[in-house]
């Protein structure tokens, strides 16, 4: 398992100098401006090829399933699961943060699990069974978390119904950083205490990396039930009695 998370750090930092790349090259940005989408485009493709190059060449039988292209199925028992850009529209618009995503997954689950920040210059790593490697001195979410849900950093996205955004009264602070897995990367760190999203946009991809990250964290990571018929899934991520003290807020629904 070691070796593949240090597969998985060679594929992110690769991505992410070329992401890097892109995003400070001032002479591709002032061409890209009649159409911006087209160098977001550009970059995630190149990031997702190099990634998948990286990883075919130390693992050729494994599966890969990535955000900008089509499932590639080995004969492994592997599978790599690639965000070569999470936080697009940060990105687009010149805006941290923004990251890259990379895990890999067996039948029993994802075994590892890496987010490159490449503006900070931070790699937040995790190996199934073994804890999570985070930046700072904050290594371990669960110590530093309050006690309360009203001295709680809240991290969310956009809400779909007003019942969710009312549960947000009750919390401290709330941020929406536009970017899922650093903001589940953070959250592993203790930077942020607690992880609500339900968008429709929610891919596994986003959160394949950063759930096991949280999970080796020591945090609890729950995928639940719709709020309400034609809402999407929701996910949640916090120390276990911060959680209950969302559900105790007015959360309702069951684990998905």
């Amino acid at each position: 398992m070691t070796y593949l998370l240090d597969v998985a750090v060679e594929a992110g930092e690769a991505a992410a100098s070329i992401l890097l790349e892109k995003f400070t090259d001032s002479v591709l940005r002032s061409s890209a401006k009649s159409d911006a989408t087209d160098l977001v485009s550009e970059a995630d493709r190149a990031a997702e090829t190099t990634i998948r190059r990286v990883i075919h060449t130390h693992r050729p039988m494994d599966s890969l399933m990535g955000e900008e292209s089509a499932e590639v199925r080995g004969t492994s028992d592997l599978r790599w699961i690639i965000d070569p850009l999470d936080g697009t529209e940060n990105y687009l618009r010149e805006l941290n943060p923004w990251c890259t995503s990379i895990a890999c997954e067996d039948d029993r689950g994802t075994i590892v699990g890496v987010v490159v920040d490449p503006m900070r210059s931070e790699i937040f790593t995790a190996l199934r069974g073994a804890g999570v490697i985070a930046p700072g001195s904050r290594q371990h979410a669960g110590s530093s978390a309050p006690n309360r849900l009203e001295e709680a950093l809240v991290v969310t996205g956009r809400l779909s119904t007003q019942s969710s955004r009312s549960l947000f009264d009750h919390a401290g602070k709330v941020r929406n950083f536009g970017c899922v897995a650093l903001s589940l990367a953070w959250t592993a760190a203790g930077r942020c205490d607690i992880c609500y999203f339900e968008n429709e946009r929610l891919s596994r991809w986003d959160a394949a990396a950063g759930g096991l990250l949280c999970t080796e964290a020591g945090l609890s990571v729950e995928w639940l039930s719709p709020l309400q018929p034609g809402a999407p899934p929701r996910l949640v991520v916090g120390p276990p009695h911060l959680v209950e003290a969302l559900a105790s807020a007015g959360w309702k629904g069951s684990r998905a």
